[in-house]
């Protein structure tokens, strides 16, 4: 814990009302590692509300930057009435920010229960009504075609250097592919990804950096046309797939 989380737990859960007890509760949680965004109950997702009450992965600030950079191009691309997935969902948050900058329906997809329930919840504080929730394996329950796929799997592999709080308080099933690259999950999905992206659809996929020459591996071996794109750090970090 530092000093600037202290502050910037104040300024967002108790601004100028501070209840002392809920303070010093919410004081050793933090010193407890405890992420700070699970502390103050919320995050934000380019305007949107995004609660954390049964603990999804958090929103990362790499996933938050390619969406609002994705904004324009989404709003040109989609001019009439579409239909969304937002698949390996967790809290809802990419799904329900595309749902509120596009006109379509939209589909939250997850396997935990605890994450269906979030999504239902972040639904209703962003006053979210046309939204389908569905509990599947990746695509095992999923029966549609969709014009805009918005995936971000668990991928990071096992051996990879992750943060003790990340590690002791997020989901290790929204967070680790299988696999020692931990490419298992972002591979399945790839492979039924066709049968279920519409004609000239659009799939965004969130990677790890390391795995974008075995990614490329796999759609060159399949008929989408595909483009790769850094996150601010200048990592690669999310690839735009074209069925044509």
């Amino acid at each position: 814990m530092d000093l600037k989380e202290l502050n910037w737990l104040i300024k967002e859960k108790y601004k100028t009302n501070i209840n002392l007890n809920n303070f010093i509760k919410d004081f050793k949680k933090l010193q407890k590692n405890i992420p700070l965004d699970y502390v103050i109950g919320e995050t934000d997702f380019l305007n949107c509300k995004i609660n954390l009450k049964y603990k999804p992965l958090i929103p990362r600030v790499e996933t938050i930057w390619y969406m609002e950079k994705e904004t324009n191009f989404l709003k040109q691309y989609f001019k009439n009435k579409i239909e969304i997935l937002d698949i390996f969902s967790g809290s809802g948050c990419m799904g329900i920010y595309a749902n509120k900058i596009l006109n379509s329906n939209i589909t939250f997809s997850d396997i935990k229960n605890t994450f269906l329930k979030q999504i239902k919840l972040n639904c209703m504080i962003n006053n979210i009504h046309n939204y389908t929730i569905i509990k599947s394996n990746i695509f095992k329950k999923i029966n549609k075609q969709y014009n805009l796929i918005l995936a971000n799997p668990p991928y990071v592999p096992k051996k990879d250097l992750i943060q003790k709080s990340v590690l002791q308080y997020e989901p290790s099933i929204a967070l680790f592919g299988k696999g020692k690259d931990g490419l298992g999950i972002i591979s399945i999905f790839l492979k039924n990804l066709n049968s279920h992206l519409k004609n000239n659809g659009i799939c965004i996929l969130e990677f790890h950096p390391n795995q974008k020459e075995k990614i490329q591996d796999i759609l060159d071996q399949s008929n989408f046309k595909y483009i790769f794109k850094k996150d601010q750090y200048l990592r690669d970090r999310y690839v735009l797939i074209f069925k044509k």
